[in-house]
């Protein structure tokens, strides 16, 4: 069952896997420090949490418009 899955991963190409060449697209914002901090302010934590709060909500959007979706299964994990 995991090599089926980890077969379907290889053949699945999103933009950061390809090789880096000359058409590669780039998206970026600009906002101001004191925007951040704003934020920061306004649902508590850091910096580092509203940056990494906008990278992830850009990832799960490229990852929801560029891989097929797959059926939810449950996954139990065991911490120590």
């Amino acid at each position: 069952m995991v090599a089926r899955e980890e077969r379907h991963a290889a053949t699945l190409t999103l933009a950061v896997q390809r090789r880096i060449g000359p058409h590669r697209r780039v998206e970026w914002i600009e906002t101001s420090l004191e925007d951040v901090k704003r934020i920061k302010s306004l649902l508590g934590g850091t910096l580092n949490d509203v940056v990494l709060g906008v990278v992830a909500g850009a990832m799960r959007r490229l990852l929801r418009t560029s891989a097929p979706m797959r059926r939810a299964r449950p996954c139990a994990s065991r911490f120590p």
